[in-house]
């Protein structure tokens, strides 16, 4: 059985991408604007893997999962 790719053409590259640049970028803003007990939450990788699994947990099959969660943990690297 071949596996469909969710969505049309570029959707199912686009949300990863996305959401992995916001979350990069939150993690930069984070990272200055936070107070000192809050900012090892921004120094942390919790959240940029929490993207990448509920972007996984939505996807057709383990390997559209992880496609996806690997593209928005590069999406996160280079909104960092």
């Amino acid at each position: 059985m071949v596996e469909s790719a969710p969505g049309r053409g570029g959707e199912i590259w686009r949300r990863p991408s996305g959401l992995g640049l916001v979350i990069g970028a939150f993690t930069l803003i984070g990272q200055g604007q936070l107070l000192d007990a809050w900012k090892s939450l921004a120094n942390s990788g919790g959240s940029w893997l929490i993207g990448a699994f509920f972007l996984g947990v939505f996807m057709p099959s383990w390997r559209w999962a992880a496609s996806a969660g690997l593209l928005a943990l590069l999406a996160c690297l280079v909104g960092y």
